[in-house]
Order: structure tokens, then C-alpha cells, then sequence
């Protein structure tokens, strides 16, 4: 299950550690004037990022957050907010340089450094990025070229959809072989760039790290790597410190009823146990091992380790972070069975029963989603079909997103009312979730005139027993 630290495909997983590795932290205010030197700004000329791979009809994957920097001297990510097509000027208050790390396809990150006071212009082509200083003109183009040009071999999900299984022994080996080939010629690539001064030395340190990484990975003992600080500001650095450590700590398996998961709880209590680490690079291991605690572990064992972590960095920024991006693991969980915490998109709290009870006199049909669901996207456009022939039934969508920005963003995209969108404070801990079951999605429910729940587990939207329900409790 965790074989994503293997040779094989080691220098994708440092590419996709790029953007995941680090965790968001507060939101700058974007698309404003800010007047001062203590800004970066960067203007993006109508984006059009491939932020959703289609591997077939019903299947897709998300990139959660295609733009994003960290502040020289942190590893706390921030995503930059941005609509497909729409010219921005984001201006990010600073004292540091930025880090803007932009991921398109699931293979490609391009990483830009900005510095205080400066900026930039990022416009596409092909969904490839191009960034133009503006104080000196110079454009970063390098890897965008090369990356449209050389073609990396098929991700695992398209092959699957194309071939209706995933790929042998002798075809990862392939694939092995050609990203070698094509890591060394971007190598040499940057090399000539660099040596005629077509690229300035940044762009080439950038460009080159992650293969720097990899090769170290691959030549230098764990325990050497651990012993080092790096910038964590770059997600290359990032993915290089984890999948060391991992080869040091192998991660041991948890089976459970259905399934195996990667225990957690034991990699972060091997880095605490872990003094020679060095600080710097500690602090950033649990940090990472945190973040999974957060989404696979209990509440409680998420407690327990956070009132050690904050207790040994001493990072309110840090504790922000989780108290912003988790709240489900801090809120009060003394609902009511019946009822169920949750937030509009307003930012207001409210709840399920509150909802129900304004709507008296009216069939209420629930969407259980998130963004990352493909299921629940793919029902979506039956969903507003349904909604177009039952205009007097109201339809409410509840999102189990863990990101509120990740909620808001796709609620956007599938044409959400946000007087019917909400999130889910207490999902998976709630009463409500575990009485009812919900530990899957999509889910629906189908609430009737009087507020009384008919059916806890209703017909999804392109169902077309759903209909036949509808007209029953009309």
C-alpha cells in the first residue's frame, strides 16, 4: 500500500509531495491593492489550469490545490484562490520571499521564487505556465517547454480506465526506465540553458532540485538526509525528507475490518523517539504525520498528539492551521442523535434540524458530497435536472469536506445556491453520522412535509426510483 517511496516511481512522488507535503495555513486577502514594499504580487492573465484529469467518464481526479506558496523560512502552505479564465492581481502581504509552487497535470509542479516588493505575470498556454517578471522582463519558460515536449509515461488511473487493469511488473519497469532517460535529458536540458545564461541560476536551482533530491535519495544513507535542515518552503525538500525517513521507518500496516491503512500513530511516535533528526527537519516530519492523524485517526488520538506537537514547537501558526483546516476535531460533539452541526457558506452556524424546520411544509431531499467525491460530482448535473422537475422539493447539500475553501470552490463549480450549501462541522465523529451510518458517499435522505426523516438512505438523483419517491410524499 505504501510503495510510493519505491525507486520505481520515487521522483513522481517528490513532484507530488510538492503539493501535498506541506499543509494550508490562514489566507492572505487576494485581489487587493495593497500599497507598500512588504507585498508580492502576482497577477494570473486567465488562467486555464488542468486542475481535473479525466481518466474516464465516471472517474477523475481533483488537484486540490493547483496554486500554492509557502513563506521563506516555513513549511505552512498557502493556496492561492483563483476562477478558470478570469484575470486576477492577488497581492500577498510578506516580509519574506515567497515560494509559488504551480501543479498542472498530475506529474508537473513548477516551482517560482517572487521576492518582497516584486512583480509577476503568469499567463498559459496549453495549460503550461510562463512567468514574466515584471521589473526585468526575464519570462521562466524552461520547464514549461521541455514538459510539453517530452511527454512522461501514462499515470496508473488512465491506464486502468484504457485497459481495465493496472499495469504489470514489466511495464512499471518501462516506465521506470523512461522517467531515468527523461530525468537525465531535463538534466542536461537546464545544464545548456544555464551554461549559454538563457536561464538565470534560480530558475535553474529550482528546476534541478527535484532530480538533485532524487539522487540523493538514492546514493545518500537516510539517517545522513534526516541529519540536515532544508527549505521547507519547497515541496521537493519536502517529499525528500519523507520518503527518507520512511526508508528508515518502513510504515507498518493496520488491518482493519475491510481494509489496511498506514499506521500513523507509529511514524510520528518514530520521529518523536528520533533525536538525531535534526530540529528543523522534525519539526516539519511531525507536522506531515499530523496532518494524516487529523484525517485518519480518532478524534482522541488526534488530541493527544496535537497537545504534544504544539507543545514542543511552540508554533501558533502551526496551531492556526489545524484549528482552521480540521474545526470537526475541536467542536463540541453534544448534538443531539437527530441533529447535525453545520456552517453556510456564509460562515454562519446553524443546523440540519433548523434547516429542515424552515423549510416545513416542503419535501427536503439531502445531498451528502465533497469535492474530492467523483461519484457525487458525476450526480450532480441529475441532481439539477431533478431540481428542474421538482421545482417545489428543496434540495440541500451537506459537504464532509475537511478544506472549507475545497467546499466553497467546488460548490462554485457545480452552480450551488449558497443559501442550500453547507459543511459538516462533525463529520465522521457527530452522532448524527454514526447513527444513521453515514460513513460512505454519496449519500441521500429524503425528509418529509412535516420534517419527519422517510428515508435514510433515498434514491440517488439519477435514479429513477427517486422520482417515484418524490411523487409519493409530494
Amino acid at each position: 500500500m505504501n510503495n510510493y517511496c519505491s525507486a520505481n516511481y520515487l521522483f513522481i512522488f517528490l513532484l507530488f509531495i510538492a503539493l501535498m507535503s506541506c499543509s494550508d495555513a490562514k489566507k492572505e486577502k487576494q485581489g487587493l491593492d495593497v500599497d507598500g514594499e512588504n507585498t508580492c504580487t502576482i497577477i494570473l492573465v486567465k488562467p486555464k489550469i488542468l486542475d481535473t484529469i479525466k481518466h474516464s467518464k465516471s472517474s477523475f481526479t481533483m488537484l486540490p490545490k493547483p496554486i500554492t506558496y509557502c513563506k521563506q523560512g516555513s513549511f505552512i502552505e498557502e493556496e492561492l484562490k483563483f476562477t478558470q479564465g478570469k484575470t486576477d492581481t492577488i497581492s500577498i502581504k510578506t516580509t519574506q520571499p515567497i515560494y509559488l509552487s504551480l501543479q498542472y497535470g498530475l506529474q508537473f509542479v513548477n516551482t517560482y521564487k517572487i521576492s518582497v516588493g516584486d512583480t509577476v505575470f503568469i499567463t498559459f498556454k496549453n495549460h503550461f505556465p510562463y512567468l514574466t517578471d515584471k521589473q526585468t522582463g526575464r519570462i521562466q519558460k524552461a520547464l514549461s517547454y521541455f514538459n510539453e515536449s517530452e511527454k512522461p509515461a501514462e499515470d496508473e488511473l488512465s491506464f486502468f480506465s484504457r485497459n481495465g487493469r493496472f499495469k504489470n511488473d514489466a511495464e512499471k519497469a518501462s516506465d521506470s526506465l523512461l522517467l531515468k532517460k527523461r530525468n537525465n535529458k531535463l538534466e542536461s536540458y537546464l545544464k545548456a540553458l544555464y551554461a549559454k545564461k538563457e536561464i538565470d541560476s534560480l530558475e535553474y536551482q529550482l528546476g534541478i532540485i527535484p532530480l538533485l533530491n532524487t539522487r540523493t535519495l538514492e546514493t545518500e544513507k537516510a539517517s545522513v538526509i534526516l541529519r540536515k535542515s532544508y527549505n521547507f518552503a519547497i515541496g521537493a525538500n519536502c517529499g525528500l525528507v519523507i520518503a527518507a525517513f520512511e526508508k528508515l521507518h518502513k510504515p507498518a500496516l493496520i488491518r482493519l475490518a475491510n481494509q489496511s491503512m498506514i499506521d500513523y500513530e507509529g511514524l510520528y511516535n518514530s520521529v518523536w523517539a528520533d533525536t538525531a533528526i535534526h530540529s528543523d527537519t522534525r519539526k516539519y516530519l511531525l507536522f506531515y504525520y499530523l496532518k494524516q492523524l487529523a484525517v485518519f485517526s480518532s478524534k482522541e488520538t488526534f488530541a493527544k498528539y496535537f497537545q504534544m506537537f504544539i507543545s514542543y514547537s511552540k508554533s501558533k501558526e502551526a496551531e492556526a492551521y489545524f484549528k482552521r483546516s480540521y474545526p470537526k476535531l475541536f467542536a463540541n460533539s453534544s448534538y443531539a442523535a437527530s441533529n447535525l452541526a453545520l456552517v453556510s457558506a456564509r460562515n454562519e452556524k446553524t443546523t440540519l434540524k433548523k434547516i429542515i424546520a424552515e423549510h416545513r411544509g416542503k419535501l427536503v431531499y439531502v445531498d451528502f458530497w465533497a469535492s474530492w467525491c467523483a461519484p457525487c460530482r458525476a450526480a450532480m448535473p441529475a441532481s439539477r435536472e431533478l431540481q428542474r422537475k421538482f421545482p417545489d422539493v428543496i434540495f440541500i447539500y451537506i459537504s464532509i469536506d475537511e478544506f472549507s475553501g475545497k467546499w466553497l470552490e467546488a460548490s462554485k463549480r457545480e452552480k450551488l445556491s449558497p443559501q442550500y450549501s453547507f459543511l459538516a462541522t462533525e463529520f465522521p465523529y457527530g452522532l448524527f453520522f454514526k447513527n444513521h451510518n453515514i460513513n460512505s458517499i454519496p449519500r441521500y435522505m429524503l425528509f418529509d412535509k412535516k420534517g419527519v426523516l422517510v428515508d435514510a438512505n433515498a434514491p440517488h438523483p439519477d435514479d429513477k426510483k427517486i422520482e417515484a419517491a418524490l411523487k409519493q410524499w409530494r
